[in-house]
């Protein structure tokens, strides 16, 4: 009895903990698409072993195998993966006598978020498309030691992946053309209220000032100030800063400005020529927020900081002060002499928010990165709020709701076209190669633990099907209905196979000697325990009439679970068994309970506990 409980107890919490899997396709082989690519990256640029890759590792990917769509990227015998690195360039990922500093920087790897021995990694394993994009990242490194930097611009990463990635037939007017067709037209049409900062200190240079300006304007451009998604909306808005060791404002977020007076204010803007004082400025950023009116509530807060080098005063308590105002800031290093440390105080030590710009002529391209990046950051709405919104073609759109102890109910309705729609528990941006559920209709999230000195939340993306998409997204706390009587168990829990004939034998009435029967005596039946049975049982259990001249009948145990339907042409009448124990007919597959996507703790427990009972029963009824 003790092995088919722990059988039964083992099976019934792996279906459970199967359906609570998180889904990282990073770590699958052959997988390929944008979000596979994306989610690569963000995994090394946080895992923080090594600088920003300026947008490159990206570019690689889609020139090297079009996000793995390639049909060639897993030809049969080449093992190079998403990146398409080849097995002389991994194996110089791996020679740290050509390359002494490998080995600390392997321990950098495997002291990381990642966990990866790289000594162990074979070129096979590059079919999983984290393996292939780190290989690609430890060969940029090898190339960045020998003195050869990422280029900022397009053009000049071109004949960076010719020279030092790819150095067989592709061209750099390929790898050009490749990246024009992947990157497109990016347009931000969400919600935000975007803060802008200009250093405007003396080190800049009037010429260089004048250059900033106009990627400011640029940078306005590619968000939708103009046009919103919701009706009566400002969609994207915009304030605009200069300052040196005094600030000026040029404009507020509640602006009444059309784009061309806004680009106007800013080409107008006076040159301080004066010191560095990028901790007043972020505070004087932060002001900025409540001096323009309300905060529209859920809209993500956003300050970008530009500046050409070391601040005269603090600026991680400013940094942080952003943050506890819910404001998520950049920081983006522009001329010589950049401190990535202060950088990266800045974004709040986020390092995937950091930007190093050697001169002002990579600006004009780089605008596209931070107009992606700040595009992420996740809308806030609170609990019980409705979000109205469109999206075109591939567009997402994230949020993060607060994740009370009861969980919440996700209601996403698609008034017009089709979304996709993923949640995560640990990740601010889900999507389709990295989340632990997909939301459909209405769905039920249930309370996960995070970090005790964090509040639990929850993360949402919405992505566009077709050419225009509109819906309404609605969360609240999920409010639990009383349970019923008995629990019934999902098909994809417990199939009619689920008690295997090799735990059950057939012939365990066999193992009990039958008793010796006189012929002028009755046999005596055996008495139900009351503490496993409802004590009406007896009530519904008629005796059998024994004849004198034959031996009891013994009630061998059914081999494989039945529909409750069918229970009592099985079991007879000498057992009541729990028909919360069984698939019901008459119920769907898959409607068990308000959630429909997710599987609870508690079902996993009922269903133990059921099994316990019936089993326990039955065999006493046997013997």
């Amino acid at each position: 009895m003790g092995r088919l409980f722990s059988s039964i107890l083992l099976i019934t919490l792996g279906a459970y903990l199967v359906g609570a899997q998180t889904t990282d396709t990073t770590l699958q082989e052959r997988t390929y698409s944008e979000d596979v690519v994306d989610v690569v990256i963000k995994k090394i640029t946080r895992a923080n072993f090594a600088s920003p890759d300026k947008g490159f590792m990206k570019r690689i990917a889609c020139a090297e195998s079009q996000y793995g769509t390639a049909p060639t990227t897993y030809a049969n015998g080449y093992y190079g993966g998403v990146w398409q690195m080849d097995e002389a360039n991994f194996l110089l990922t791996k020679n740290n006598i050509t390359y002494p500093g490998l080995n600390e920087f392997h321990r950098k790897i495997f002291r990381s978020s990642l966990r990866i021995d790289w000594t162990k990694v074979e070129w096979q394993d590059l079919w999983k498309p984290l393996y292939s994009g780190l290989a690609a990242r430890i060969l940029l490194w090898i190339r960045q030691e020998a003195g050869h930097v990422i280029p900022d611009t397009l053009a000049n990463q071109a004949v960076y992946w010719k020279t030092h990635y790819d150095i067989g037939g592709g061209t750099v007017e390929d790898f050009k053309a490749q990246v024009a067709l992947c990157e497109g037209t990016l347009t931000c049409s969400g919600r935000m209220d975007l803060s802008i900062v200009l250093d405007g200190s003396g080190s800049v240079g009037a010429i260089a000032f004048r250059e900033a300006l106009g990627f400011v304007n640029n940078l306005i451009d590619t968000f939708s100030s103009a046009n919103s998604t919701v009706a009566g909306d400002a969609g994207v808005r915009f304030a605009f800063m200069v300052y040196s060791d005094w600030q000026e404002i040029r404009f507020l977020l509640n602006n009444a400005l059309t784009p061309a007076e806004m680009r106007r204010q800013v080409s107008t803007t006076y040159y301080p020529e004066s010191g560095t004082s990028t901790g007043a400025a972020i505070i004087a950023a932060v002001n900025m927020f409540s001096e323009s009116g309300p905060i529209r509530p859920g809209v993500a807060k956003v300050i970008t900081v530009f500046t050409d080098g070391q601040s005269g005063d603090d600026v991680v308590g400013p940094a942080s002060f952003a943050g506890r105002n819910e404001i998520d800031t950049f920081g983006v290093g522009i001329g010589t002499g950049i401190n990535q440390l202060e950088l990266t105080q800045i974004a709040q030590g986020r390092d995937d928010r950091t930007f190093m710009l050697s001169n002002f002529a990579g600006l004009t391209e780089f605008f596209r990165t931070m107009n992606e990046e700040t595009c992420k950051i996740p809308q806030k709405p609170v609990l019980g709020a409705v979000t109205q919104d469109q999206v075109v073609k591939a567009e997402k759109r994230f949020f993060v709701f607060a994740l009370p102890e009861e969980g919440i109910t996700v209601v996403l309705d698609n008034k017009n076209g089709s979304t996709v729609s993923y949640y995560s528990y640990t990740d601010d941006t889900p999507s389709s190669a990295f989340n632990d559920g997909i939301i459909n209709g209405t769905t039920h999230i249930p309370y996960r633990e995070s970090d005790p000195e964090e509040i639990s939340q929850i993360y949402i993306s919405v992505r566009g099907e077709e050419d225009t998409n509109n819906y309404e997204i609605s969360v609240a706390q999920y409010e639990s209905t009383p349970p019923p009587t008995t629990t019934p168990i999902p098909t994809t829990l417990i199939p009619t196979t689920l008690i295997p004939t090799t735990l059950i034998p057939t012939t365990i009435a066999e193992t009990t000697a039958e008793p010796t029967v006189p012929v002028t005596d009755p046999p005596t039946t055996t008495p139900i325990p009351t503490t496993l049975l409802p004590t009406t049982i007896a009530e519904t259990t008629a005796e059998p009439t024994v004849p004198v001249t034959d031996p009891p009948t013994t009630t061998s145990i059914p081999t494989t679970v039945v529909l409750a339907t069918d229970l009592a042409t099985t079991v007879g009448t000498t057992a009541a068994v729990p028909t919360s124990v069984f698939v019901n007919a008459s119920t769907p597959a898959g409607t068990d309970g308000p959630n429909t996507t997710t599987t609870s703790g508690a079902t996993a427990i009922a269903v133990v506990n059921a099994l316990f009972v019936w089993l326990s029963t039955t065999l006493m009824l046997s013997q």
